[in-house]
């Protein structure tokens, strides 16, 4: 499993994985289980969803 970390801005704990792009997406650490390192639409909920401060994150 990726390594845990916590949002800079709320503290929630997120995983990284890798979309099917090759990009880093934020994942709410609660859905990934052990040896998931893509991201899966069905499966997971990217943190920008639910942070209150994604929009700070978000490039233009």
């Amino acid at each position: 499993m990726s390594k845990v970390n916590r949002c800079k801005s709320c503290g929630a704990m997120i995983i990284w994985l890798r979309t099917k792009s090759g990009k880093s997406m934020p994942v709410e650490y609660f859905e990934i289980n052990d040896n998931e390192v893509e991201f899966d639409i069905n499966k997971h909920t990217s943190h920008f969803a639910n942070c209150k401060y994604a929009q700070q994150h978000r490039r233009k």
